[in-house]
């Protein structure tokens, strides 16, 4: 589904004109970013980061 919906805006903002070979044509663009509330996290290291050094939390989708 995530493919679908970065396809079909890449193919609208004419990075591509058909949405379903996206990851080939396009992989990086457009960018689709989750945004969510802060939440306490761990880093890859370990280390503790608690959610109110942050503002928001985000995720994307990178290219594979």
């Amino acid at each position: 589904m995530l493919t679908e919906l970065c396809g079909k805006a890449a193919e609208l903002l004419g990075f591509c004109s058909d949405w379903r070979p996206v990851d080939e044509l396009s992989p990086n663009l457009p960018m689709v970013i989750f945004v969510a509330p802060p939440v306490d996290y761990f880093t890859p290291g370990g280390e503790p980061i608690e959610s109110a050094a942050m503002d928001v939390r985000a995720r994307f989708k990178g290219a594979k």
